[in-house]
Formats: structure tokens, C-alpha cells, sequence
């Protein structure tokens, strides 16, 4: 049972670090995009230091000024020093009329929970709640790793994701949640196994969640499954309708004495705790989203309501 402690207490903690340097080098990498010769066939993504971005072919640059041509607008000219990057675009990142979709709109969270449409390699989700901050990093196509925890930094919450897309509007991910109590216990703390599939685009989706893990509290171990339900909706352009929930079950061990006034004795018994919250999320052309909402949770048989602020921005 030692080394199961340990595992509790490092593997959060590990994950952690790993996020801490794999976000600070995608940061790092995101103000380094850029070409040094210009296919003028090619659709390109010209992004301002302003976060505002232009999408077209590029015509012709040079070290003062980028001329393009948008097909909605036809020629523009851009001081070179106001650009950021310039990306060359993947047909993939292009719909069917040739025009590029928006990806600041795809993040894969919901409230608690995440999609099974992860995120790109070097993406990094920066965000706050009102219980804490919470980061996304993607490490490559198919793996991503979130960390929240709290404004006192206990707990600490860490989960590693690895995405299998199946066909379209379709995928699963399969994944390792790790907590731990951090300074306020630090013998307690949790690894949960678990596996997801969505149906759905990102901003229209459903995703059913569902783990089996092990939780250490108070020097007992017990087991606790783990259920989700969470979905988002897209009402127009800028707002979207975000829902979540979870539900777990842990075991509370019973006992059994033998004193000198009798024999005295408690069955194993279960406490759940869970979550339901509906938000509204509004996006911003800068890659920002702000969502807010309300709901409640409950745990050892209490329940309380459960305020929704949450604001995250993309980089890279």
C-alpha cells in the first residue's frame, strides 16, 4: 500500500511539470511561425501581434509589407511589422467552398469534462474559473494533457488524453485521471482509468464518459466508478450552449470490533457526489471564450449550488 501512495502523490505532480514545460515551449514556438518563400497558389493565415488574422493567397512580400488577396475583400497590404506568423493552410483546414474554418472555436472542454475532438499539436488552452486555474496543452495530433486545481492549490488535478478519430463526427479517447489532496492531505489522492466517445462536430457534440479507478482517503483504499454526460450547442456564430455533468460512487468501508461490551459492527456503505451545470459560452474572434452559467453539485449527501465563470484563450 506505500507504493500505492507514492503513485498518488507523484503522478499528478509529474504530469503537471510535463504540461508546465511542454506549454512553455509551444508558447515559445507559436511567435516563430513563418515562410521564407511564398507559394502564391497556396492559401496562407497571416495573423497580426493584435490577434486578428487575414486569409488568403499572398501576392507578393518583402521586409516592409505583405500584399494579399482575400477573396472577400480582394487586395490588402500589411506592414510587415504588425505580423506575427504566416501559416500555410492544409486543405483539411479549409471546408468545402474553400474557405477556412475557424478552428479558435474548437476547444475541448466543456465545464468539468473534455470532448474526444482534442486539440492540435502545440495548442495551448490558458483559462480560469472561479475555483482556480485550468490549462489544456496539446502534445501532438492525438495527445493532450489538462491540469486544474484551485486557487490554494489543493487539490491538484491532471488528465492525459489519447484521441482515436473513427470516422467523421465520430471519435473516442481513452485516458488517465490523477488527483492529489496536495499540502491539505498529502496521503490522499486518486487515479481514475476512464474512456469517452463523441458524436458530433466541436461546437454541435455529445460525449459519454465513463472510468473505474481507485481513491485513497483517510488510509482506506476503495474503488470508484466514474459517469459523465456532457454536450454543447451551437446557437449562432459567437454563442454557444454548453452542458455537464458527472456522477462517481466511492466506498466507505465498514468494521468490525469486538470489545468488552459486545460485538460492534458497520457494513460497507457508498456516498455519491456529482454535478449538473448548463453555461452559455461566448467567443471572440482573438481566440478567447467566456462562459457562464450555473448548477449544483453534491457530495457526502449535501448539495450546493454550483457557480459558472470560466474564461480561456488559445495560443499558437
Amino acid at each position: 500500500m506505500p507504493q500505492m501512495k507514492q503513485l498518488y502523490k507523484l503522478l499528478p505532480f509529474c504530469l503537471f511539470l510535463l504540461g508546465i514545460g511542454v506549454a512553455s515551449s509551444s508558447l515559445a514556438q507559436s511567435n516563430s511561425e513563418w515562410i521564407s518563400e511564398v507559394d502564391t497558389a497556396a492559401i496562407y493565415q497571416v495573423k497580426k501581434f493584435n490577434g486578428q488574422y487575414f486569409v488568403g493567397k499572398i501576392l507578393r512580400m518583402d521586409e516592409r509589407e505583405i500584399l494579399m488577396f482575400l477573396p472577400s475583400r480582394g487586395k490588402l497590404i500589411i506592414p510587415s511589422h504588425e505580423v506575427q506568423s504566416i501559416i500555410k493552410l492544409e486543405k483539411g483546414e479549409l471546408d468545402e467552398n474553400g474557405r477556412y474554418v475557424d478552428d479558435h472555436y474548437e476547444a475541448s472542454q466543456y465545464i468539468l469534462n473534455t470532448s474526444s475532438h482534442g486539440l492540435k499539436k502545440g495548442r495551448v488552452f490558458v483559462g480560469s474559473s472561479l475555483f482556480g486555474p485550468d490549462i489544456t496543452v496539446g502534445l501532438s495530433e492525438k495527445l493532450s494533457v489538462r491540469f486544474t486545481t484551485t486557487w490554494v492549490a489543493a487539490p491538484v488535478m491532471a488528465t492525459l488524453n489519447y484521441r482515436i478519430h473513427i470516422r467523421e463526427n465520430f471519435s473516442m479517447q481513452f485516458g488517465l485521471m490523477g488527483g492529489w489532496a496536495s499540502w491539505f492531505d498529502t496521503e490522499d489522492g486518486m487515479v481514475l482509468p476512464f474512456g469517452a466517445m463523441t458524436i458530433g462536430k466541436p461546437r454541435n457534440s455529445f460525449t459519454i464518459t465513463g472510468g473505474y479507478g481507485f481513491i485513497n482517503t483517510s488510509n482506506t483504499t476503495s474503488t470508484i466508478p466514474y459517469g459523465a454526460l456532457s454536450g454543447i450547442t451551437q446557437l449562432n456564430e459567437r454563442w454557444d450552449l454548453v452542458f455537464d455533468s458527472f456522477i462517481s460512487r466511492h466506498t466507505i468501508q465498514g468494521f468490525s470490533i469486538s470489545g468488552p461490551f459486545g460485538f460492534d459492527s458497520r457494513p460497507d456503505s457508498y456516498e455519491f457526489n456529482g454535478s449538473l451545470a448548463l453555461a452559455a459560452r461566448h467567443t471572440t474572434r482573438g481566440g478567447t471564450f467566456i462562459q457562464f452559467g450555473a448548477g449544483f453539485f453534491t457530495t457526502s449527501g449535501y448539495f450546493a449550488p454550483l457557480p459558472v465563470l470560466q474564461v480561456f484563450h488559445k495560443f499558437n
